[in-house]
């Protein structure tokens, strides 16, 4: 029997009714491709009813199921995804995030015919979700707009000679793991890092493994991007609680790695001073009182030297101090 084409992973914890809600839309897609697609769900160890949830669609379309006695850590999780997948592509896709009508069907044709390529870009939209939700039905209807089956639809696509061309700020360097299908091989290598002790989120590397190892190994491999979303993801549910120190540390590390290793420096720069203006003014205050999410994670270090050479950082430093200066001196 032939290996499929796509395997898809689904890494879940805690989300039975966003993961319901996404094999409703997923499974019918992947019945009509006749085992080009395989589905592969590994809970980690939910304690809620997610189990209930894969029974019962399991029952209906038998695909691989893999539940950990206890969590194991998000890293983990996939690795144990993708260990048990039998594809020669992977698509980790996050249990918050659905896909769009006639996606799979788009996506099997691609890899038929570009089957040299090593990454498939699958653009993003995003919707502004409630943060909890009680039923899927009240998720699916939320989104309706983004799952009109209409007869016409396709999904176009470019090719480029190299991955660093589209290693740019709109596509988020990478960091979305549902934006993106890669190699089984790569996949595998990106989080063998799962298996080691380092602690997840110490680092880039256990933070955002599949970009890092883009970075290091595939900037100048053929990809595929495709010209519209294909899927639709709710981004307050997976990285509500790492907001700050996303843009505080993560991501600047991300994009020096990029820049590093082939993306576009100009447009790098720009990115990095857009992330200064947008986000820096509300975070430092809370930063300097070690009231940010995750602040174990944090490096002064890094912050410092990352920022050194941007004027927007310290200007909103200096502005900071200015009305710091202003409420408490001048007005005391």
């Amino acid at each position: 029997m032939n290996a499929p084409l796509l395997s898809i992973v689904i890494p879940t914890y805690n989300r039975c009714v966003w993961l319901d809600s996404l094999l409703y839309l997923l499974i019918p897609q992947i019945k009509d491709l006749n085992g080009s697609v395989e589905l592969i769900v590994s809970n980690n160890a939910s304690t809620d009813n997610t189990e209930a949830v894969i029974d019962r669609y399991y029952s209906k379309y038998p695909f691989i199921c893999n539940t950990n006695p206890e969590n194991i850590g998000a890293i983990r999780n996939i690795f144990k995804g993708i260990k048990l997948s039998t594809g020669n592509f992977v698509w980790v896709l996050g249990d918050d995030d659905f896909v769009r009508p006639k996606i799979l069907n788009a996506l099997r044709y691609i890899l038929q015919e570009n089957h040299e390529i090593s990454l498939l870009y699958i653009p993003m939209v995003f919707w502004a979700s409630e943060t909890e939700y009680a039923y899927p039905d009240d998720i699916l209807y939320d989104i309706r707009d983004y799952l009109i089956d209409k007869s016409d639809i396709k999904y176009r696509f470019t090719k480029y000679n190299t991955i660093k061309e589209i290693a740019t700020p709109d596509k988020g360097y990478f960091n979305a793991i549902s934006n993106f299908i890669l190699r089984r091989k790569d996949y595998y290598e990106a989080f063998k890092i799962g298996e080691n002790e380092i602690q997840e989120f110490s680092s880039i590397q256990t933070t955002f493994p599949h970009a890092y190892y883009i970075a290091k190994n595939l900037m100048s491999m053929s990809c595929v991007c495709l010209d519209s979303p294909g899927v639709v993801c709710s981004g307050k549910v997976t990285w509500g609680k790492y907001y700050e120190i996303t843009w505080l540390k993560w991501y600047p590390e991300l994009i020096i790695m990029m820049s590093t290793y082939g993306a576009d420096r100009y447009s790098s720069r720009l990115a990095r001073v857009g992330i200064i203006n947008r986000h820096y003014y509300e975070m430092i205050p809370k930063l300097y009182s070690g009231k940010i999410e995750m602040y174990e994670y944090f490096s002064w270090f890094k912050y410092y030297t990352t920022n050194l050479f941007f004027y927007a950082f310290w200007r909103i430093h200096l502005s900071l101090i200015s009305r710091f200066f202003r409420k408490f001196v001048f007005h005391s």
